[in-house]
């Protein structure tokens, strides 16, 4: 068969090709190694949605705390008194709870006081697919001296036992980068036993 002046340029291109498509797929498979995928839910934390008589847990101190639409494995309540309410976390098969408000306030800029559960507020559950299970919320706090409201998003993540909190962010796509990445997650919150039911 007498070959044509174009065979070995398209053979050589052919190969490029086929180093290239490698090349993209160890890539993929590298990025995935490091971004493991997940699965988001949602739970409202609006006070319009937890503070029903059926919902009541009892009292967390002096507070009223009701129970939260959840996550298969967690609830989430808020604590609500006569300014604002905040977050608690707690897990029905440990009887963990988590306080979240000096966290919340921690997160806040300079300034700012009552720490509250903005009124549209919600919840978002990441699950990863190496079991980690991530947890972002936006928090509010006023800030008297310039008399406006500011807010942040805080990253928890729960694994192997232990919820730590991996910083704040101010967007949903910053919150998920730092609970992907995992090594931000270094701060360990302590619990206390369930005792509002």
């Amino acid at each position: 068969m007498r070959r044509t002046r174009f065979a070995m340029p398209f053979r050589h291109a052919q190969c490029k090709l086929a180093a290239l498509l490698t090349v993209l797929a160890l890539l993929g498979h590298a990025q995935a190694a490091e971004s493991p995928a997940y699965r988001i839910s949602y739970s409202s934390l609006a006070e319009r949605s937890c503070t029903q008589a059926v919902t009541k847990l009892g009292k967390y101190g002096s507070e009223d705390a009701f129970r939260c639409p959840g996550h298969r494995d967690f609830g989430v309540a808020i604590a609500v008194n006569d300014a604002y309410s905040w977050p608690l976390l707690y897990r029905s098969s440990s009887r963990q709870l988590w306080d979240l408000q000096q966290l919340a306030l921690a997160a806040l800029p300079e300034g700012s006081s009552f720490p509250a559960v903005p009124a549209n507020a919600r919840l978002e559950w990441l699950d990863f697919a190496d079991g980690r299970l991530g947890i972002i919320f936006r928090i509010e706090g006023f800030q008297a001296e310039r008399g406006n409201t500011v807010s942040r998003l805080l990253a928890l993540e729960y694994a192997r036992g232990e919820l730590s909190y991996c910083g704040s962010a101010v967007s949903n796509e910053m919150a998920r980068q730092r609970l992907q990445q995992g090594s931000n997650c270094s701060r360990q919150i302590a619990s206390e036993l369930l005792s509002t039911q």
